[in-house]
């Protein structure tokens, strides 16, 4: 994956990261991948952004890249969150389990 080599990015990386994960101007592309690294690499406040911007996700896909992000978030509150999206769906639901598996 292309966040498994990184290490300890620096403030101002993170910063970028950040504008183009909730950028919905960007391809979907970009914004997904942008994500990956903010579940990763990201503070708590960025993870809170992350499950509130499933809300607003246009489509299954991008919901399930949103829930995949979320492995760092706290355990209760994630398990809360999860409980609620996978009934979204069949794609939201692989990636509930993805995640309890990861986390």
């Amino acid at each position: 994956s292309l966040c498994e080599e990184a290490e300890g990015p620096s403030i101002e990386l993170v910063a970028i990261i950040r504008q183009y994960a909730f950028d919905n101007s960007l391809p979907a592309y970009l914004r997904s991948v942008s994500r990956q690294f903010l579940g990763e690499f990201g503070e708590v406040a960025d993870l809170e952004r992350l499950e509130a911007s499933y809300a607003e996700a246009g489509n299954a896909l991008e919901q399930s890249e949103v829930i995949c992000s979320l492995v760092r978030m706290e355990r209760g509150r994630r398990n809360a969150f999860l409980a609620r999206a996978e009934r979204d769906g069949e794609l939201n639901k692989r990636a509930a389990a993805w995640v309890r598996g990861h986390g």
